[in-house]
């Protein structure tokens, strides 16, 4: 009896003294830039122009484990400012190559006051300009099938470069220490 005493004490003792462990940290990095480029599709005409893109603002964000740095998911919104005024946003896998490069795939679209749905692509490239700060360069591709704003029933082509700042917010210093594995 008297054993059976000490061992349920040693035990919820044990319990009660020991630490929570967290088997891994999330990192968060954000970011913002302005973006433009190229804009290609049918106008009605029967053949394909190209002019200058929607210039928008952007604001996302990348989250990852500590354990697999290379592998991210990432969500982004975006407000066309000009010529017309418009919101959207996209969902991204994003693959880390190296500390300071991605390469990204996903889905993007406008959600008002128009639609446009499709796919998107392309690679992130980071110049430091501190210990958790960098300058962001992306050069995107978009190729948008679907939505009330296509002016035929041809695909809408985005060909855009971002420039901005990221941020590297949540466990900045261990990320940074170490890059991805």
């Amino acid at each position: 009896m008297t054993r059976g005493i000490v061992t349920i004490t040693t035990a919820v003792a044990a319990i009660a003294l020991t630490s929570p462990a967290f088997a891994q940290t999330l990192l968060l990095s954000g970011e913002v830039g302005l973006a433009s480029g190229v804009e290609g599709g049918d106008p009605g005409t029967g053949s394909t122009t190209f002019r200058r893109a929607r210039t928008r603002f952007e604001a996302g964000g990348d989250l990852r484990s500590d354990e697999d740095r290379v592998d991210a998911f990432a969500l982004r919104a975006f407000a066309e400012i000009e010529p017309h005024v418009s919101v959207g946003g996209e969902l991204r896998y994003v693959r880390y190559i190296g500390q300071h490069f991605t390469g990204f795939a996903g889905f993007t679209g406008t959600l008002a006051p128009h639609t446009l749905f499709g796919g998107v692509v392309g690679v992130q490239g980071f110049i430091p300009l501190g210990k958790t700060l960098s300058l962001l360069i992306e050069p995107s591709f978009s190729a948008l099938p679907f939505g009330s704003d296509l002016p035929t029933d041809q695909p809408l082509l985005w060909g855009l470069l971002c420039v901005g700042i990221r941020g590297d917010f949540l466990a900045a210093s261990a990320a940074n220490e170490e890059g991805p594995k």
